[in-house]
């Protein structure tokens, strides 16, 4: 996790519980300081408020110089949540199936998984062109800015193609059959 600070002038730069010198700001000028966040053990998530001191002492006047101020860093453990809503778990007459989904938040990469097989990169809803004949299943998944990765219920269906039921070619057929 990284954050920054910009010092004012006329500032050692100190770091840590027991304050370690990390550089000096001459007069006139501003740096800023970048530094990384360890945590122990894993964060639950949340606002972490960081209380920070820089002092020192003037080069050239000898004053002390004190600043204060407060930084805030938000820990994101949340997965994106996600939503197929097509396919549902049916059975569908033809081979080309929409696939819409909904995710809660701003993402930076989107996948799914058709069949168990290797993610496939998207950027939204698309279709899924000439499915096999039979049973299917997809998965969508997410990751957000803090790259946390979420993934949807796994939705199965069925394409048939040849299904007497279906309105469409299989619909003669049925007719036919009824009438001989």
């Amino acid at each position: 996790m990284q954050a920054s600070l910009t010092i004012p002038p006329e500032a050692d730069l100190i770091s840590g519980d027991n304050p370690v010198y990390i550089g000096y700001v001459s007069i006139g000028e501003s740096r800023t300081v970048n530094w990384t966040l360890v945590f122990v053990s894993a964060p639950t998530g949340g606002v972490f408020n960081f209380d920070v001191n820089v002092s020192g002492y003037n080069a050239f006047t000898g004053d002390y110089v004190e600043e204060h101020g407060y930084a805030a860093v938000t820990v994101d453990t949340t997965p994106p949540a996600i939503s197929i809503l097509y396919p549902q778990n049916t059975t569908y007459s033809t081979s080309n199936v929409s696939l819409v989904f909904t995710v809660n938040e701003t993402t930076n990469w989107i996948g799914y998984s058709l069949d168990g097989l290797t993610n496939v990169t998207i950027t939204g809803n698309i279709t899924l062109y000439s499915l096999s004949e039979g049973p299917h299943y997809v998965i969508v998944y997410a990751s957000d800015a803090a790259g946390n990765v979420g993934g949807s219920s796994t939705v199965h269906f069925t394409i048939d193609t040849d299904s007497p039921n279906e309105i469409g070619g299989g619909a003669d057929w049925l007719l036919r059959s009824v009438v001989r």
